[in-house]
């Protein structure tokens, strides 16, 4: 292969290129640019000095990179010498990975598609390191200062950070180091080829002998990347340890890793639980799991769900959600292995009133009439059908038994989806309004509701109470769901009415003693919470 500056041969270029030159059609920055100053030179866009000086420098820059660019793609070709006469292909230069220019001719690195497969020699070295049978110096052996700040920099990679073959390596020479550090774990197995039964079996082997991780790390250990199901197995017992308020966190997530659990049947097993010292809870679940064709995290699931109706009625509306978009799905299995199982009807109580909302909300949505007859239809088929029935748990939230509605309190909102607000009647005496909507996916609302909360949590673990009271939301399908209702007056109203935030918080808790005429809690609250939403939805756009 030949590369020549066409400028200088013009006669070879014509001589053997059986296609003229490809030129691009595309419209330049430059052409953009020059209509925008017609614009401006016509008055359409007002003219401000400074800032016209900035930008007309800015142009002539673009205009003199795109002049040089295009002498620079219109003179390079490339030559193939095959055994047929010369073939001709314009260089295109966004392929070129540098360009060293060296006097009138230049030189350039052409990327190379090889560059990222594995190296034979690196798997060869990594094969060989590994091969050996574990003995006293791989026990002994300690990191210099500077492999220790490089291992706890490994340490301190993200969940879904990838690790190179070298930090892999690293891992793998320390474990012995590393295994009474709870972080270093999900470390070591993510340096694991479990595709290696001897490499398999020796790391698996230090599994119950390294230092007992968090719940939050055993949740990485149930996603896509870990196939292994000794190592599920091992993140499942350490779930078992987690109390009923740190399982309702992390449910949702719980339930998503269902969908990586390997299926079984009743007859045949795709289990091979290694046989571990000291690891006998792995087996006897194991042989538990056969018996009842449910993966580790399914049964456990399951298992917790039936001795905690709060649990349980969550379990079900997550996995009902998933079951309907996923047909013949793992979720629609537990499922049925769930429902087999209960032995109260308060479940069953659950699902007969959200039918019953489902269908008031399609037949209003359905509705061509304004708003004031579907509010006039909504509360007539209330008066009939939810006017008062035995008590149930709600299931948007299961600590909450109503037994009624309250008709006058319930209205239809202004919107093409038509939502319901529906009051409820609670056992003590007391109310709960709600939203149910229909013709609208609420799983992502519910993930940001529960990242609020899971957050929360974590700040109240280090003592920062900054008074978030997030409401709740539960998607009881892929297109329906209810919604916590919380009355409240909007920011714009507040301004209008009382010209600032401060008069309006003077006028609902007045304090003539404080020097801002308002109740200490009050603005504690006010500015706890405001700081609390602004960090974390500052995070969540940035880590959407």
């Amino acid at each position: 292969m030949y590369i020549f500056n066409v400028d200088d041969d013009c006669t070879l270029k014509l001589a053997h290129s059986d296609k003229p030159p490809l030129t691009s059609t595309r419209t330049t920055q430059m052409d953009d640019l020059e209509k925008i100053i017609k614009k401006h030179e016509t008055g359409d866009i007002p003219s401000i000095e400074w800032l016209d000086n900035l930008t007309f420098r800015k142009i002539e820059k673009i205009n003199q990179n795109q002049v040089q660019m295009h002498v620079i793609s219109s003179s390079l070709s490339i030559w193939y010498n095959l055994i047929s006469p010369l073939y001709s292909q314009t260089l295109n230069t966004h392929h070129l990975r540098s360009q060293i220019p060296t006097g009138k001719f230049i030189t350039m690195k052409v990327y190379d598609p090889e560059q990222y497969r594995y190296d034979p020699i690196e798997l060869k070295y990594r094969k060989l390191e590994r091969s050996h049978k574990d003995g006293p110096f791989d026990r002994e052996i300690k990191p210099t200062a500077k492999i220790r700040d490089e291992l706890n920099k490994i340490l301190n990679y993200s969940s879904v950070q990838e690790l190179s073959q070298y930090e892999k390596n690293l891992v793998w020479k320390f474990r012995y180091f590393l295994i009474n550090n709870k972080k270093g774990l999900n470390k070591f197995l993510k340096s694991i080829n479990f595709n290696d039964e001897a490499e398999s079996r020796e790391a698996l082997s230090l599994l119950y002998k390294w230092v007992e991780i968090d719940i939050e790390d055993s949740l990485e250990l149930l996603g896509p990347n870990f196939k292994n199901i000794t190592v599920r197995t091992y993140a499942v017992e350490r779930l078992k340890k987690a109390h009923n308020n740190e399982l309702e966190l992390y449910l949702l997530q719980l339930v998503q890793a269902l969908a990586y659990e390997p299926m079984t049947t009743k007859n045949t097993s795709e289990y091979s639980i290694v046989e571990l010292d000291g690891s006998n809870t792995a087996s006897a679940s194991g042989s538990s799991l056969l018996t009842n064709s449910l993966t580790p995290l399914a049964q456990f699931l399951v298992e917790r769900a039936l001795v905690n109706d709060r649990l349980g009625s969550f379990l079900y509306w997550y996995l009902i959600t998933e079951a309907k978009e996923k047909p013949g799905s793992i979720y629609k299995t537990i499922l049925d292995y769930y429902m087999k199982n209960v032995t109260h009807n308060s479940l069953q109580r659950e699902i007969e009133l959200v039918g019953v909302l489902v269908q008031l909300c399609t037949k209003i949505k359905a509705m061509r009439d304004t708003t004031p007859k579907k509010i006039e239809a909504l509360r007539n088929l209330l008066e009939s059908k939810l006017k008062s029935f035995p008590s149930t748990r709600l299931p948007l939230d299961p600590d909450v038994e109503v037994c009624g509605t309250i008709p006058s309190e319930s209205f239809v909102f202004k919107s093409s989806l038509s939502p319901l607000k529906i009051t409820f009647k609670t056992t003590d005496g007391g109310k709960y309004p709600l939203m149910f909507k229909v013709g609208d996916d609420l799983r992502q609302d519910q993930l940001v509701i529960q990242i609020i909360l899971l957050m929360n949590k974590l700040l109240l673990n280090e003592n920062v109470d900054l008074k978030l009271t997030p409401y709740k939301i539960l998607a009881t399908g892929p297109a329906e769901g209810a919604i916590q209702f919380v009355p409240n007056s909007t920011l714009a109203s507040v301004l209008t009415e009382y010209h600032g935030i401060a008069a309006f918080l003077q006028h609902h808790h007045p304090d003539p003693h404080n020097e801002l005429g308002v109740s200490d809690w009050v603005m504690d609250n006010f500015v706890k919470s405001c700081a609390g939403y602004c960090v974390i939805t500052y995070i969540l756009v940035s880590c959407w």
